[in-house]
């Protein structure tokens, strides 16, 4: 084979294209070698996919996959080294959960010189752009089309009434959790108590009110420890300073290759997403788990994020590290990952391959199925259309798929995709500023900042996430198949599902109905059980705009 065909079936063209116009990002997906590492860790899968959810999976998925992964790059680092010390390349990045490298500031003749035994595909570091809210004229603002941030509330006509703080003695309701019914499970004793929920986004303020008790690294005298807890993988800090919460950050706050080393969220999407899946406060209940601890990784800045930043955040998930990346422990691996972002192209090896890890994992991924303001069938969202990630739509007030859900089918899966929905319309959650409410700040074509309804598939699939945690803690020796299984079961149509809305809402009623929670189950405390109950007997319920200053919210 002439080194040109070879060329042409390793190299992307779109990545060819690029690079004819200067140096490039490459991604290099090499092959493990056949040896008797390699043959010892594959294996392992076998027993790996048969085991319970939990520690001694996370473990004994990290060392096969970890194995296959450095046995692919330790084959090729000679030529990896020559790279940088050539001047061929201005960095390299590793990833052992794919076998890849990243070679930065790559020219054209470097990439035609990657190719050769072992090496599978070359591929551009693409871009993911950032979350934004679905906009429509008589739903959202017409013209939105960035999410501005948080922190600039201050100057936002009206925000002040906007903010959905409640005064003393007073409880606030997501109208999602409300018509979830996730009391229905909290009263039997099942809160998400011991399940650990990552959260891969724009990173999670997580000094918030009704995250902090959450946040795994909070201590019990109120600080936090971000070991094992937190990483980010975005070089993009507050240009003049200052983040959302009004906190400056310090060039200290920096590492050295200028990401965060405590949590930020510039965004203030991945914030929201998280009060959706755990948010609990003694004024707000938007979360659908409130006792289930949370994590984080930013994958994604307020500019986006690239292909391999969110595959070494999805990497981290899998083995958390310190924040300076040393000391991997799967066994403090999350449970379930919420993911409230995509649109890779499709078929792209890293995310379906990152899926992939997660699922050996016994990591559970739920993903949004995206949103498009003009949705048509089979435009399901990478890598939501993937048969490895559990995908939810966003349903609206008359049980409806939200007009910007986008849904199946999907070309990857025999299954429905989205298989399930939630609410995702008008969302009462937490944001950066340390504000509860179901609006964001948007940017205006004119420059100008409005707000804009809380609304998207992002909003939903963070109450699944929840949901998946109740019935996670309720059977504790569930394998990812029940998981799914439990969720589809639970939805509003299951004796009519479709491809629009998959199996329908999903009803916590019917996921942790009386009587179906395993003997073996950790239930969580009654006097915790009994506050919780309490806030929600006392509760308004915050649905679709209607809670104004002095005005009740209308019932769910």
């Amino acid at each position: 084979m002439s080194m040109n065909v070879q060329s042409a079936r390793v190299i992307d063209p779109a990545l060819l294209t690029a690079a004819s116009k200067g140096p490039v990002d490459a991604v290099v997906f090499f092959q493990s070698p056949e040896n008797e590492q390699t043959r010892s860790a594959l294996s392992q899968f076998t027993t790996i996919d048969a085991m319970p959810l939990g520690a001694a999976r996370k473990t004994a998925a990290f060392e096969a996959v970890h194995s296959l992964g450095t046995a692919a790059i330790d084959a090729n680092r000679s030529l990896i080294s020559g790279l940088v010390q050539g001047g061929k390349a201005t960095a390299v990045d590793e990833l052992w959960s794919l076998g890849a490298v990243r070679v930065r500031g790559a020219s054209l003749d470097t990439i035609h010189s990657l190719v050769g035994p072992g090496v599978q595909r070359i591929m551009q570091d693409e871009r993911i752009p950032a979350p934004t809210l679905p906009a429509s004229i008589g739903d959202a603002v017409d013209g939105a089309t960035e999410v501005a941030l948080p922190g600039r509330f201050d100057t936002v006509t009206g925000a002040a009434e906007a903010k959905g703080l409640a005064a003393s003695g007073e409880v606030f309701m997501d109208w999602g959790v409300k018509r979830m019914d996730a009391a229905a499970a909290w009263k039997q004793g099942i809160t998400g108590a011991g399940i650990v929920i990552g959260s891969l986004d724009t990173g999670v303020f997580t000094d918030h009110p009704a995250l902090k008790a959450n946040y795994r690294g909070t201590q019990a005298d109120g600080t936090q420890v971000h070991d094992y807890n937190w990483k980010d993988m975005v070089k993009e800090t507050p240009e003049d300073g200052v983040l959302p919460d009004g906190s400056r950050f310090e060039e200290a706050d920096k590492a050295r290759n200028g990401t965060s080393l405590r949590p930020i969220d510039l965004n203030g999407h991945g914030t929201h997403t998280s009060g959706s899946a755990v948010g609990w406060s003694p004024t707000a209940l938007t979360g659908v788990a409130p006792d289930a601890q949370l994590i984080v990784s930013r994958g994604l800045g307020e500019k986006g994020g690239s292909m391999f930043d969110l595959a070494a955040a999805m990497e981290w998930f899998m083995a958390p590290t310190k924040v300076d990346g040393s000391k991997p422990r799967p066994d403090l691996a999350p449970d379930i990952i919420t993911n409230s972002w995509g649109g890779a192209a499709m078929g792209n090896p890293f995310l379906w391959m990152a899926v992939r890890n997660w699922a050996r994992a016994g990591i559970v991924p739920i993903f949004a199925s995206g949103n498009n303001n003009v949705a048509k069938p089979g435009e399901v969202a990478v890598p939501g259309m993937y048969p490895e990630a559990i995908t939810v739509g966003a349903s609206d007030l008359d049980e409806g798929r939200a007009w910007f859900s986008m849904f199946g089918p999907s070309d990857f899966s025999d299954d429905h995709k989205p298989e399930v929905m939630a609410p995702g319309h008008w969302t009462y959650s937490s944001l950066p500023d340390g504000t509860v409410r179901d609006t964001f700040p948007v940017k205006m074509p004119d420059g100008s900042t409005r707000l804009a309804p809380a609304s998207g598939t992002s909003m939903a699939t963070p109450h699944v996430a929840g949901a998946a945690a109740l019935y996670m803690q309720a059977h504790p020796g569930a394998k990812f198949q029940d998981v799914l299984d439990a969720l589809k079961a639970s939805g509003t149509l299951v004796k009519n599902s479709n491809q629009e809305q998959g199996y329908g809402r999903v009803q916590v009623e019917q996921l942790i109905a009386p009587g179906s929670i395993a003997a073996d189950a950790k239930l969580t405390d009654p006097a915790r059980v009994a506050e919780l109950l309490a806030q929600v007997e006392k509760s308004t319920v915050f649905m679709e705009g209607e809670r104004k200053p002095g005005k009740p919210g209308k019932p769910a």
